[in-house]
Order: C-alpha cells, then sequence, then structure tokens
C-alpha cells in the first residue's frame, strides 16, 4: 500500500465518521492541555517551595515544643524543654552543624501577695 493510498483511505475514513473523528479530536485537545497544565503547575509550586525554603539560602530549623495537648510555639508551655541529652541527640544527626538551645519564660511580677503573670492581661 502506498502512502498516498493510505492518506486516502484515512481522510475518507474521518469525513464518513464525523462525531467520531470530532470526539477524538477533543479528547486528544483536552489530554494534552492537562498535561501541559499539571506539568506547569508542578513546576511552578516546586520552584515557589524552593524559593521559600531557599530563600536566605541558610537551612536552619526551628523546633519549639510544649507540655502534650498544647500548640508549640515560641514560649509554648513555658517551661524547659530540651534536656542535654536532647541536645546531644540533635547534634548527632545527620546534617546538622549546630545546635543552640534557647528558652523563655514568662515574666512574673509579684507586689506584696500578689503575684501575675505578664501574660494573664
Amino acid at each position: 500500500m502506498e502512502f498516498a493510498e493510505s492518506l486516502r483511505l484515512s481522510w475518507r475514513a474521518i469525513r464518513s465518521h464525523k462525531l467520531r473523528s470530532t470526539l477524538t479530536t477533543l479528547g486528544v485537545v483536552i489530554g494534552v492541555a492537562a498535561v501541559i497544565t499539571f506539568v506547569t503547575l508542578g513546576t511552578s509550586l516546586r520552584a515557589d517551595v524552593l524559593g521559600q525554603v531557599g530563600a536566605d539560602r541558610t537551612p536552619n530549623v526551628y523546633v519549639w515544643a510544649g507540655p502534650e495537648g498544647q500548640n508549640g510555639g515560641p514560649g509554648a508551655g513555658a517551661q524547659p524543654v530540651f534536656t542535654a541529652h536532647d541536645m546531644d541527640r540533635l547534634r548527632n544527626l545527620s546534617g546538622v552543624g549546630s545546635v543552640v538551645p534557647r528558652g523563655w519564660y514568662p515574666p512574673r511580677l509579684s507586689r506584696r501577695a500578689a503575684r501575675r503573670s505578664l501574660s494573664d492581661r
């Protein structure tokens, strides 16, 4: 079968089944558009996340802890949460350059018999 004859046969099949050809073409177009959209979205999200993580070019990880059942954050729980053993274990993790413990306790005021935390406003 010659190439020209194959083209004529294909064109005749496409013209005789217009709805099938249209729906097939539409499906291919939608599929290609979906793939392009998801690849673009994935690339953009990856670039955004990497841009946020590496914005300062310093890979720091900050860890706060509090009592069980309470959200963490600076000052959460207001109690010592890291022991010397915890610090040693963190230092021994691969990829950790340094570990700096920091603590925060809410200041308390006392005036005669009344004691009050500054956070009790």
